[in-house]
This record gives C-alpha cells, structure tokens and sequence, in this order.
C-alpha cells in the first residue's frame, strides 16, 4: 500500500483536465477572453462578480502565457475582494498561485487552500474554465513570458509580484533540468519574500531549493539550507501553517534522505498540534499520511488506529463524498491483522458508500478496492473459486 503523495487523487484530477482539454478545434481562449474583458469593460459596479471575473480573467491569461496581465488581474481581485470584506476571493487567488507557481508549489498551495476553506467554513465552486487548460505548454516560451512580467513588477517596484514571478521563473527553470538558474531565481524570490515579511513562501523557495540540491548530490549546501528552513518553521505562529511545513519535512526525511524516524517526528507533531486545535480537514490527511507509513514499515495496528481516526473526523465534518476509499484502507489494515469478522463490517460500510457514488468514473477506484478486498477475505474462508 505505498503512497508517496497523499494529494494524487488531486493531481489526477488536474491532469485529467488537461487531457480533457486537448481538443482539435480552433483556439477558444482569445474569444473566452475578449468575451469576459467586454463584461469588465462594461460594468462599473465594483461587486463580488467582478472579482469572479477578473479571477477567470486572470485564469485565461495564465493559460495563454499572458502573466502579467494575468498577474494584474489577480492582484486586482485580491485588493476588490479585501476592500468588499469577501473572504473567497482570496481562495481564488491562492488557486491561481498554485496555477502560476509550478509543480514544486503544488503541495504548498493545495494545502494553503485546504485550510483556508476550513478557516473560514466557505465552499470552493468548480470552474468550468478549467477544460480549456493547454495540453501542452512549451516552457522556453513561458520563460520569454515570465521574464517580461517580472521587468514590469520591477519598474513597478511591486515586490510581491516580482516575488510570484520568481518563483514561477525558477519552477519553470526545474522542468527545463537548469538548476543553478532555477536556483539563482529562487534566492531571489527568498529574499523578497523575506523583505516584505512572508515567511510561509520564504520556507517553500527554501524547502525547495533544499530538494534541488538533495537530488543534485550538493550535499554541503542542502546542510545550510536544511537548518535555515528549520529556523523559519520555528518563527512560523499558525499551528495550522506549521504542520502543513511539518507535513513536507517528513516527505523530505522520509523519502529523500530515507531517515524514517525524523519522518515520523515531523508527521508526529503536526498531528499532535492540530489534535489540540481541534482541526480536522488538514488533520485527515496527517493521519491519512502516518496511516500509510506505519504499514509501510509493517507497524499495521498503529496503521489502523490513524485510518480509523481520519474516517471517524470525516464524518464528524460530514464530509463523506470520498469516504469509501478511507473505509477500504481501514478494512485492508484489519485483513493484515487477521481481524476477519471487523474487516467484513468495515467492508460493507465502505461498499455502503461507493453505492452512493452517482459519477461512475470516480466509482471505479473503490470497485476496484472492494473486489481487491472481498477476495482476500474469500481466501481465507479456503473460497478460492468465489
């Protein structure tokens, strides 16, 4: 049951957008754009649907390599929403960063989302602009694109904005397997971030460049950039903010430096601070994340005990639309235990709430699990036919 990244079920969504969106027709992005700048013309209310429209402005730019003005649409949102005291607006600038940002940034903004939405108890709402992602971006380009947006946040003195444009500039330097440019960028968006006091995205260019150089064998200079990125953690007051930084220092330990018990050190305290705040959405996925360690390291009772709990917070939330595949781990965790008759209750719980699943493809992950399951348990009743 190994998982390195318990936010795949996400990115297989994602990308399963951008498969969706390579379709054979004309371009519709420069008409999509043209259609929503006229509505921004023409309106001169300064209302919460603006700000779902310079969002979705901002989005399409993004898809057509327009970053600064994509840029400058988001921070126009940001600034409306703040001004009209509209807390999603802000959700929808933390998803178009996480578009901007790059893949190392994923993790970092998937997360900054989640607790966001459980902060202020807000809902996220789908976006259908989505389908019209590219398939295919040529990163040379988008670097011809980044820089001209970064010299304008210069002459603009926008240091937030430089910042972004950094960080997007080194990522995009990552795909291109140019890692001393990448990290060249990266220092400097640091170092900006530092300045203009945010030290959330100080620790994730330091995080990441930390891991450019684990995987670069410049085993010296990860040392440094180790104990700076601990000493940020320890500055860092959100409990929420800190286990998220906990979360991904243990996928540092405990896949890239193979040190299993620092990973759990780290896993260990996020789970402890966020019992003690009584959170639960981040929570589920600690513990959903020592749930697949402990049984990677055949520790399956303690495996069992995590699982349980990330189901019993879920339907504390009410939460319950992708329950089943956490019942599934918890019956799979009992069948290594040899706890039969309990593995079956769980089964049918778990079988309860794949039933209930009206999208038939997002069906077929837990029917798979179910089928996985059931013939394991016939196995040990000596059904082998069944």
């Amino acid at each position: 049951m190994k998982k390195k990244n318990l936010i795949l079920p996400f990115l297989l969504t994602f990308s399963s957008l951008l498969v969706a969106s390579a379709q054979e027709l004309v371009n519709p992005l420069p008409a999509k754009l043209d259609s929503i700048q006229g509505l921004l013309d023409a309106e001169s209310r300064k209302d919460t649907v603006k700000v779902k429209r310079l969002n979705d402005l901002a989005l399409l730019c993004l898809f057509d390599m327009q970053f600064q003005r994509g840029l400058l649409a988001a921070r126009q949102a940001r600034q409306l929403s703040k001004n009209l005291n509209y807390p999603k607006g802000e959700g929808l600038y933390l998803n178009f960063m996480m578009l901007i940002s790059g893949d190392s940034y994923v993790n970092y903004y998937y997360f900054k989302i989640i607790i966001f939405y459980e902060v202020t108890k807000e809902k996220a709402e789908p976006n259908k602009l989505f389908e019209l992602f590219p398939p295919q971006i040529d990163p040379e380009k988008v670097n011809v694109k980044l820089l001209e947006a970064l010299k304008y946040f210069e002459k603009d003195n926008d240091k937030e904005m430089m910042a972004h444009s950094l960080v997007a500039i080194s990522a995009n330097y990552q795909r291109l397997n140019k890692i001393n440019e990448s990290i060249q960028y990266a220092d400097r968006a640091r170092k900006l971030f530092k300045e203009i006091r945010q030290p959330e995205l100080a620790f994730m260019v330091s995080y990441n460049k930390l891991l450019a150089l684990q995987a670069n064998k410049k085993i010296n200079e990860a040392k440094e950039v180790e104990n700076e990125v601990k000493v940020i953690l320890t500055n860092i007051k959100d409990v929420r903010v800190k286990a998220m930084f906990n979360y991904l220092l243990s996928n540092f330990y405990l896949f890239d430096l193979n040190k299993p018990a620092l990973g759990f050190e780290y896993l260990l305290k996020a789970d402890y601070e966020l019992e003690k705040i009584g959170e639960k959405d981040l929570r589920i996925i600690i513990l959903n994340r020592l749930g697949y360690n402990f049984d990677n390291v055949g520790l399956h009772q303690k495996s069992l005990d995590c699982f349980k709990k990330a189901v019993e917070l879920k339907i504390e939330s009410k939460k319950t639309d992708d329950i089943a595949t956490d019942y599934f781990l918890v019956v799979f965790q009992l069948i290594s235990l040899k706890k039969w008759d309990e593995a079956k209750l769980f089964l049918e719980k778990a079988k309860s709430f794949t039933d209930k699943i009206n999208n038939e493809q997002m069906r077929e992950f837990p029917n798979a699990q179910y089928h996985d399951s059931s013939g394991q348990l016939l196995m040990e009743e000596g059904k082998y036919q069944e």
